[in-house]
């Protein structure tokens, strides 16, 4: 067999393994998520301990009480999106974007109460591939962000445009939020809250993958980004939140905690250095992920009395 043979047989071998290592990396940490509420009630306590997580299994059951009108949002690519929506007693509405293979009765079980108690309409997007959502896969933000433009369309025409829009969201929720605030928006979005968020999708998945594999992490990194390539389109570097925010005009509070073990402090920093001076940060000593509200209520609470006011909301 001559040589050149060869070589192109083991040059298509070493392809085609690439290729297939991509897509299998890429489903598996983007794969559809669904949590029953058996799930929810267990992970809770387990990531936040017995204490923490009864608190927000009570969350969860008050949550459970609220008269939640189910609707249905087609996105951009006609992905059927589905929330749940809160009538409150004004025209002020937060809407809620969850977390990475998470859900919002999980992710908002305690932090709703502040909009709640206010009076506020309440909207919980599901994202695209969680739960009753539509998606096979979750795009870090990516596809995300005009979901999100689209959820705020959908209110903003359902109120008239007297609505007064806050978007909130936790950690990939957090992160789809701002890159949200790079897109055209309606002028009835006043402000925004982003607990734990990332800047760079990139960034974050690859933060993972060297928490689980300590070697070759930014080639296998760049393996998951291929598979997105290939399989949705769209690449994990093609986002960073300083550029969707580098005309932003929006209050927005940041809440991060120095202990986060998901997305390091480094990235709440940027993301708060990013606002052009609109920030107002909680940043929250010793808290892990998405535990700054339960490990300091009072420095959240002062945080986001500065964020309404600033929004013109209180």
């Amino acid at each position: 067999m001559e040589w050149y043979v060869v070589l192109l047989i083991v040059i298509s071998s070493l392809m085609f393994i690439i290729f297939t290592l991509s897509l299998t990396l890429h489903k598996y940490i983007c794969k559809r998520s669904f949590r029953s509420r058996e799930n929810e009630e267990r992970r809770a306590r387990k990531f936040y301990g017995k204490e923490f997580g009864d608190e927000i299994v009570r969350g969860m059951y008050e949550l459970d009480k609220l008269p939640l009108e189910d609707i249905k949002i087609n996105s951009y690519d006609n992905t059927e999106l589905v929330g749940h929506l809160y009538k409150g007693s004004s025209e002020k509405i937060i809407i809620y974007s969850h977390g990475y293979h998470s859900n919002y009765r999980f992710d908002f079980s305690l932090g709703f109460k502040e909009f709640y108690d206010r009076g506020y309409s309440i909207l919980f997007i599901e994202q695209r591939g969680h739960q009753s959502s539509k998606g096979r896969y979750t795009t870090f933000g990516l596809k995300e962000r005009y979901d999100l433009q689209k959820c705020i369309e959908y209110v903003d025409k359902r109120y008239s445009g007297k609505a007064k829009i806050v978007l909130c969201g936790i950690s990939m929720g957090a992160a789809t939020v701002l890159y949200t605030l790079g897109l055209k928006l309606p002028k009835s979005v006043v402000g925004a809250i982003c607990d734990c968020g990332f800047d760079k999708p990139f960034n974050v998945i690859r933060y993972g993958v060297k928490k689980r594999v300590k070697i070759c992490t930014k080639f296998l990194t760049e393996l998951v980004n291929l598979g997105s390539i290939i399989t949705t389109g769209e690449s994990f570097k093609s986002l960073d939140s300083k550029d969707t925010l580098k005309d932003n005009k929006l209050p927005v509070f940041i809440i991060h905690g120095t202990k986060d073990s998901i997305c390091p402090i480094e990235m709440g920093d940027n993301n708060y250095k990013y606002t052009n001076g609109l920030g107002i940060y909680a940043r929250v000593e010793n808290a892990d992920h998405g535990f700054g509200y339960i490990v300091n209520t009072e420095l959240y609470r002062k945080c986001l009395k500065e964020f309404l006011k600033k929004a013109n909301l209180e």
